[in-house]
């Protein structure tokens, strides 16, 4: 029988930064980005940075939430070994990352930002 052990493992998630201000009226339209950084370990391992900035379109609402993850592959496969921890592994984190900008600006007297789910891989393409 084929082995179907997962090759791409999660060590750890956390949040890493999150900054928010907002003045007395919040904007109804915000401008939102993402941002993938890669740290490459030594170990076959990877630390990835996903961060979503939003600005409100009157300038008085700002937010950046940064979601970090520790992954490790189990591959000898170079180009399989990268393709799983910056593609898949960052589609991993994604959600972290949504539902803290929800949680975030579920606030009273504030229009919440709630991203839809996306494909990661064309979102991040540069």
């Amino acid at each position: 029988m084929e082995d179907k052990t997962c090759l791409l493992k999660m060590s750890s998630v956390f949040i890493e930064n999150i900054s928010f201000s907002r003045k007395e009226v919040a904007p109804n339209d915000y401008t939102i980005s993402f941002n993938a950084e890669y740290d490459q370990l030594a170990d076959k391992s990877m630390i990835i940075h996903l961060t979503c900035s939003a600005l409100g379109s009157d300038n008085s609402t700002t937010l950046k939430v940064t979601v970090a993850g520790h992954f490790h592959v189990e591959t000898e496969d170079e180009d399989f070994a990268n393709i799983l921890l910056k593609r898949n592994a960052t589609a991993i984190l994604f959600p972290y990352l949504r539902s803290q900008v929800s949680i975030i600006t579920c606030q009273p007297g504030f229009n919440p930002i709630v991203i839809p789910p996306m494909n990661i891989t064309e979102l991040l393409k540069d």
